[in-house]
């Protein structure tokens, strides 16, 4: 019977190590390692059933699925909106194209007659300081008489002619044409009060300052000056 070392001797060194685990001595060789037939099957998955919804969760996915459908529609609604609204803002914007166009024109015009105004406006100030000017200088020809007492029915012109005849009676042929106005500064009135003045207006001026220089002449004459 051969022995374990004199099997060893005759195998190569690397066989050896590859059969010495899995031979044994005075039996038939026998492998250690297990055949795929000899492996155990394998088990078969359990079959897991999905568990079903529960009612409550199936019922707020059906109110959840409705809400999303009322939104969609919602939304879709509100689209159809913008678009009129757009189209109506369109149509809105050409009608008042013509009209923004025509006020422009009229600002145009506005502008112009602005400037017409302020011209005008300067143009008033100047006539309105040219005629105080010419007030003032026409009130250097009239004359303004007190004293002369107040009647009833007088004529306030003939009044002035005689009285100025005696001033200066050098001219008292000439007074009833170079006396143009002569009036009283008030209307008369049945209180009794002193009678208004009388203001006297010249065709020109040389003559009221002649009247003014003889009268004063003759007030210095009586000693009243």
């Amino acid at each position: 019977m051969e022995t374990e070392d004199d099997i060893c001797s005759v195998m190569h060194s690397y066989a050896r190590k590859s059969l010495k685990p899995t031979f044994t001595v005075g039996s038939e060789l026998t492998p250690l390692l297990k055949t795929p037939d000899d492996r155990p099957a394998k088990k078969p998955k359990p079959n897991i059933k999905t568990p079903e919804a529960p009612p409550v969760l199936l019922d707020v996915m059906l109110r959840v699925e409705k809400m999303q459908e009322e939104s969609l529609a919602r939304l879709v609604h509100i689209e159809s909106a913008v678009k009129d609204n757009s189209a109506s803002i369109k149509s809105l914007v050409d009608s008042l194209e013509p009209l923004a166009k025509h006020m422009d024109g009229m600002a145009v015009k506005v502008e112009k007659v602005g400037s017409r105004v302020t011209t005008l406006e300067k143009k008033n100030t100047t006539l309105h300081e040219r005629v105080e000017e010419l007030d003032s200088y026409k009130r250097r020809w009239n004359l303004r008489v007190a004293g002369v007492e107040e009647r009833t029915g007088e004529n306030v012109k003939q009044l002035i002619i005689n009285l100025f005849s005696e001033v200066s009676p050098d001219i008292a042929g000439q007074l009833p044409l170079l006396v143009d106005i002569a009036h009283r500064l008030g209307p008369r009135s049945n209180k009794e009060q002193l009678s208004w003045r009388i203001i006297v207006q010249f065709i020109s001026r040389s003559h009221g300052d002649k009247i003014w220089r003889d009268a004063t002449l003759e007030k210095m004459a009586m000693g009243d000056c």
